[in-house]
């Protein structure tokens, strides 16, 4: 059985509330760097303990919190093909 989350946080725990918000947050994370990776940015996700005092110092209400850093650059790469094996190799068709 697949549990999907609420459509609305209204009767939701605050705790429940923040992991939905995180969540939320970890998908437009991996979205931005798959958009990067396509376009050949190069990028990371990073949480250091700098983050606490970037909050403070950022001016975020306290009911925001800051989650991490993304960093986008430019690299020097040439990609190398990739080297994959066919679906039927993988998959048994009944």
């Amino acid at each position: 059985m697949i549990r999907r989350p609420p459509r609305s946080t209204q009767g939701v725990s605050s705790a429940a509330s923040d992991v939905y918000k995180r969540q939320a947050v970890s998908m437009a994370v991996q979205n931005m760097w798959l958009s990067c990776y396509v376009n050949n940015i190069g990028s990371y996700w990073s949480t250091p303990a700098l983050k606490d005092d970037y909050a403070k110092h950022s001016g975020l209400n306290s009911n925001q919190k800051s989650l991490g850093f993304f960093f986008m650059g430019s690299y020097k790469h040439i990609e190398t093909p990739k080297v994959r094996d066919g679906l039927d190799s993988k998959v048994e068709w009944v």
